[in-house]
């Protein structure tokens, strides 16, 4: 039951500082969604084992395709040793599709010119291959990090790098996806039915 399912799920964030302005509204949400909330404190001892064991560490890394990711590598050792083996589930590139990254051509005065502003989608094949690439490359850095996951016998699935929700918004006029507008506004209707609390923090 859904007591029980929450009983297993925890959430985390890493850093430095627990009172980290990004740390406390993480926690905030898990608190509101009734699900348990851990932080991964960066210290000395992480870095001093990291500096020690670097060649031993990067052999089950292929950092010749990107620069290893060191935040999951410490949340992922942290955390299999705190509670165990489980399923971590990231939310890996979602923040690419809501708009954190924009084709610079959707911005210039002829895109804007022969696209209305009430014009829901992208027309424009440059544009639509320049997030194509952009895609492509930005997944291999996103989805290295997993096989820090995998050197501790967990498992992970990355539900968000799904082809109906990136088509979505990556299918959507600039207007709309600038300053994530319509990414948040769909969170908030999507909190508004699980925790509307959670909508204040």
């Amino acid at each position: 039951n859904e007591k029980e399912l929450k009983e297993r799920i925890f959430s985390y964030t890493y850093g430095k500082n627990e009172k980290d302005p990004e740390a406390l509204i993480s926690q905030k949400v898990a608190s509101m969604l009734g699900i348990k909330w851990t932080f991964v404190k960066y210290t000395n001892a992480m870095w001093i084992d990291l500096r020690e064991n670097f060649n031993k560490i990067l052999d089950i890394y292929p950092y010749e395709l990107c620069t290893p990711n060191l935040q999951e590598y410490f949340a992922s050792n942290f955390i299999s040793k705190e509670y165990g083996k489980g399923i971590f589930v990231p939310g890996y590139v979602l923040d690419t599709a809501a708009g954190n990254y924009i084709c610079p051509d959707e911005f210039s005065f002829l895109s804007r010119l022969f696209r209305s502003k009430k014009n829901y989608s992208i027309y424009n094949s440059k544009t639509k291959d320049w997030y194509r690439d952009f895609l492509e490359n930005r997944t291999t850095f996103t989805l290295l990090p997993a096989t820090w996951f995998e050197s501790v016998d967990c498992e992970f699935y990355l539900p968000f790098i799904d082809n109906n929700i990136l088509e979505y918004f990556f299918s959507l006029a600039y207007q709309f996806r600038k300053g994530r507008i319509l990414f948040k506004q769909t969170i908030q209707s999507i909190y508004n039915d699980i925790s509307p609390k959670t909508n204040k923090i």
